[in-house]
């Protein structure tokens, strides 16, 4: 079993910014009840309650970005759903039997895993794409992971199919990426 968890540049500015944003929301939930001289007025009311709500929102988005894990099994593979409302998902739950798998390929959109557009998501993202013999098509969301996650992931899933299907045929993690982003160019 392999875990692969995020490495990508914008994964790790995203997670900075997060944690940044939560230490001045603590910071002031601090300065409000050590530091200032509370008199009970509206305003320090209202400055006290945004900074407890933005440490908690900002802690959930840390949550829901942190967890995200892709499971490489020997006989499968396995992606947790993300935690949110429907309309925010890019990730649902997803396993595939890798003897279930016909040929790879990596898309780039603005979709879910499902294949379902969202509102709030304009930024095109890389997805790798199994399709498999039942002619259904399976899609794991890699914006946060590195290009050479992605190759990692692609080749890995490769060989283990060649251990089962010698004649298996499909481009090389390498390839798939670089073509992405031709293509993307």
């Amino acid at each position: 079993m392999k875990k692969i968890y995020p490495k990508s540049f914008v994964f790790i500015i995203f997670i900075t910014m997060l944690v940044f944003f939560n230490l001045l929301a603590l910071y002031m939930i601090v300065d409000f009840s050590i530091i200032e001289n509370f008199n009970g007025d509206i305003k320090q009311w209202l400055y006290f309650i945004f900074s407890i709500l933005t440490s908690i929102y900002v802690s959930y988005l840390i949550i829901r970005i942190g967890r995200r894990k892709i499971i490489l099994y020997e006989n499968k593979l396995f992606v947790l759903e993300d935690i949110g409302y429907y309309n925010l998902k890019l990730q649902y739950e997803l396993e595939i039997s890798y003897i279930n798998v016909d040929s790879i390929i990596i898309g780039i959109d603005s979709k879910n895993s499902l294949n379902k557009s969202l509102k709030q998501v304009i930024t095109p993202m890389p997805n790798i794409i199994f399709k498999l013999k039942n002619n259904t098509m399976k899609r794991i969301n890699v914006y946060y992971y590195s290009k050479k996650q992605i190759i990692e992931i692609i080749d890995f899933v490769i060989a283990r199919i060649k251990l089962r299907y010698p004649k298996f045929n499909n481009a090389t993690g390498y390839e798939l990426v670089s073509n992405m982003f031709e293509r993307k160019k």
